[in-house]
């Protein structure tokens, strides 16, 4: 556990200080709001489809170090996959993150971690629910 603490800490961090893919990319294909009244943490994920593909994925807006990081490490993951793909890697992350189980992807394995203090799922799950949710009403 002391391992996996160490891992959450300096991934999150990093992450946080460094988000990968943040910056408004108005001029996409879709936007999602990804907001939680409860603690204000607010995001906007942008992307285009082409051919059933997500790509040109960023994300902007403001919240924890968790859901931050969380938002920056889906913008990595989920960049370039099929809407299928993307939602088998949610049913991954969100095992991982909600459910605390052991998934086998080393960048999931900071929100296994976060799935352990009350609260902290519902950050590192944000921005993969309102994408869940987005593709569920999409279909």
């Amino acid at each position: 556990m002391q391992h996996l603490d160490e891992l959450y800490h300096s991934i999150i961090r990093e992450h946080n200080k460094n988000p990968l893919n943040y910056f408004k990319n108005e001029d996409v294909t879709h936007k999602i709001e990804a907001y939680n009244p409860l603690c204000g943490d607010h995001f906007h994920l942008y992307f285009d489809m082409h051919d059933n593909r997500i790509t040109n994925l960023s994300f902007h807006g403001y919240g924890c170090a968790v859901s931050k990081a969380s938002a920056s490490i889906f913008t990595e993951k989920m960049n370039g996959l099929t809407l299928d793909e993307a939602l088998s890697l949610y049913e991954r992350f969100y095992a991982c993150a909600v459910e605390g189980k052991e998934t086998g992807i080393k960048d999931f394995l900071p929100f296994q971690v976060a799935s352990k203090f009350p609260g902290r799922e519902k950050c590192a799950s944000l921005t993969w629910e309102s994408f869940k949710e987005y593709v569920d009403r999409l279909k």
